[in-house]
């Protein structure tokens, strides 16, 4: 017994002192993980979750292809486009091209070639709509041909008056009638214009 309270006495202030060191670590590092955490979750949860990594950033090259994918609903179709990239672009990064480039949906991205995709709710270049305008008080036939945006525009008027025709035909006329093709659009105005 005089063993021990004279062991624990003299080594009273280094046994404290071990103790004290050691709870101050522990409260550190807990204290030190514990804010890492919260600053992680605070970031992920607003969207500013950053990965770092080793890789060198992936950027556009001045011999890189911009291929357009439009995806028509109406006309269920499909037109690919390749371009050179904007001047604009060259040695941006992949978050730099998704931002000048929004309206677009970024489907892939190398330095080479980076490929975006757009959903157009309209008809494909190539198709055309019979339908009818008023010109001078008086409906006539007219043909509407659509881009590459899917915008309508018109092409050509005739001078056939909607007039001649039964009420079912020219209610056809009013709704529009789509085709697909120089040579299905002749084939139809065969039927409708002068």
């Amino acid at each position: 017994m005089n063993f021990a309270k004279g062991y624990f006495g003299r080594h009273k202030f280094i046994s404290m002192l071990f103790i004290l060191c050691l709870c101050f670590s522990a409260g550190f590092f807990g204290a030190y993980f514990y804010n890492n955490t919260q600053t992680a979750k605070a970031n992920t949860a607003k969207g500013n979750e950053t990965v770092e990594t080793d890789q060198p950033v992936v950027k556009v090259s001045a011999a890189a292809k911009f291929i357009y994918i439009r995806k028509y609903a109406k006309s269920q179709t499909v037109n690919i486009e390749e371009k050179d990239p904007p001047e604009t672009l060259i040695n941006a990064d992949e978050n730099a091209v998704a931002i000048a480039m929004s309206e677009w949906k970024l489907e892939s991205f190398t330095a080479d070639r980076i490929t975006f995709s757009k959903e157009i709710d309209s008809y494909s270049p190539g198709t055309f709509k019979v339908s009818t305008i008023v010109k001078d008080k008086e409906e006539l036939i007219c043909v509407y041909e659509y881009d590459i945006n899917g915008n309508e525009s018109l092409k050509e008027t005739f001078d056939t008056p909607v007039a001649v025709f039964d009420e079912a035909e020219a209610a056809k006329l009013r709704e529009g009638i789509i085709v697909i093709g120089e040579s299905a659009l002749n084939k139809t105005l065969e039927n409708y214009a002068e």
